[in-house]
């Protein structure tokens, strides 16, 4: 199982998230204002089910979802949420779906700052990348989302 984003930031303010279904089972999404990363949370059971993380856990933060019941398959919604700084946590917690690979990290910038996604890479010791979402941006602020997507340390 999956979430397929986008793109994984946006600027402060009012986000719109176009949502579908594309699966063959019901889903939900729901946004969690967190400083963990969207794969760390201790499946501990929730609301009676015990393949679910704790949503109400120290620490997250939910703003939004698509609320119950959850999305049939085929079907999509527009979900409108007014979003600060920070990271976030996307994720469908029906039983089973957040362990099955069912979260994203997402991460809103600074309103009027230019958002810039950087990929670090390697393939082995003499091979390694640095990869930009884009290699231009207008004067100003520039906010850049780094991820170490290599198998060393990078910075």
């Amino acid at each position: 199982m999956s979430i397929t984003l986008s793109q994984n930031y946006a600027p402060a303010g009012k986000v719109s998230f176009l949502i579908t279904n594309a699966g063959t089972m019901d889903h939900e999404m729901v946004v969690l204002q967190t400083d963990q990363p969207a794969d760390s949370f201790a499946i501990t059971g929730f609301e009676g089910e015990p393949n679910r993380f704790n949503e109400d856990a120290k620490g997250l933060t939910n703003v939004g979802e698509t609320g119950d019941p959850a999305m049939k398959p085929g079907t999509s919604m527009m979900l409108t949420i007014d979003l600060t700084e920070g990271h976030y946590a996307i994720v469908c917690n029906l039983n089973g779906h957040y362990a099955a690979g069912m979260h994203q990290d997402f991460w809103v910038t600074p309103a009027g700052s230019t958002p810039v996604a950087a990929t670090l890479a390697d393939t082995s010791s003499t091979q390694m990348s640095i990869t930009l979402s884009q290699t231009s941006a207008p004067a100003g602020k520039v906010s850049f989302l780094i991820t170490n997507a290599g198998t060393m340390d990078h910075e």
